[in-house]
């Protein structure tokens, strides 16, 4: 049912790339993992502390060229998870049709947001890493 993912931030490299490849790598074989940024910061690599972060855990993240979100991308997508509820309302002026099938990644945790680390201190990486990992898990469980 979910086969198409897509998972949604600002800048498209620290939360959605992270949370794309946990995801990527947690969830079965067939399943394609995407992301984007709604003011993404084109072309980038991801944020270097949050590739650290992440290798750190284990993670590793492939290689990453930001992209902006586009309605394309979201009708293209079977599932969008976002990061906080100000990208939900966002996604949903950019995409109504989309609206449906987007949800918080922290959604099975009392719709628990996740703030954006950029430009903070590495423990703000770690904390935003934490959430993520909850939420990747629980929505795992759900559609894997």
């Amino acid at each position: 049912m979910f086969e198409r993912i897509l998972v949604v931030c600002d800048g498209n490299i620290c939360r959605s790339p992270t949370a794309a490849a946990m995801l990527q790598r947690d969830l079965p074989a067939g399943k394609t993992v995407t992301s984007a940024g709604l003011v993404a910061l084109v072309d980038h690599d991801m944020d270097a502390t949050a590739r650290e972060v992440a290798a750190g855990h284990g993670l590793q993240c492939p290689p990453h060229s930001a992209r902006k979100l586009t309605r394309e991308m979201c009708r293209e997508a079977d599932m969008i998870l976002v990061m906080e509820n100000r990208q939900w309302d966002r996604l949903a002026n950019l995409a109504p049709e989309a609206s449906g099938k987007t949800f918080l990644l922290g959604k099975w945790h009392e719709n628990q947001e996740i703030p954006d680390p950029y430009k903070r201190s590495r423990e703000v990486y770690e904390q935003a890493y934490e959430l993520m990992t909850q939420g990747v898990a629980a929505w795992t469980r759900r559609i894997g």
